[in-house]
């Protein structure tokens, strides 16, 4: 069995976090509504086993001045985020419709933040690899 790359790794791993994406868009237009339990529970699922390049329970690295708006919208914990969409999903939420949009929409911000810093990665190696 052939060993993938890590450009091939990187690319895969792009685009379950842009399926995630979606997978949020869904249900924050679902909220209040008809929503799809099985969808908020696999994405609960998925949401408690991100890391995105840091363990989950090591803190964020100091805000800085390089420290962009997404930065700070992703820092809160993934792990309550995901609890909220399970106790959603069984009609058992103890919050808002309102406030779980605004969990799902800066978590999302965050998501896009760090797709976009991947989606450079790869077009750089790209183009570093094209140079050889």
């Amino acid at each position: 069995m052939a060993v993938s790359s890590p450009l091939h790794r990187l690319e895969a791993r792009y685009g379950e976090l842009l399926a995630l994406c979606d997978a949020v868009e869904s249900i924050m237009d679902s909220l209040g509504g008809s929503m799809d339990r099985n969808l908020c529970l696999a994405t609960a699922a998925k949401i408690r086993t991100l890391s995105l390049g840091r363990p989950l329970d090591e803190p964020l690295p100091s805000l800085s001045v390089r420290t962009t708006r997404a930065d700070r919208a992703f820092a809160f914990d993934v792990s309550h985020l995901a609890d909220t969409l399970r106790s959603a999903a069984s009609e058992r939420c103890a919050v808002s419709w309102e406030t779980v949009a605004l969990m799902l929409g800066a978590f999302l911000e965050g998501l896009r933040h760090h797709v976009a810093a991947e989606q450079a990665i790869i077009a750089a190696i790209k183009r570093s690899s094209t140079r050889h």
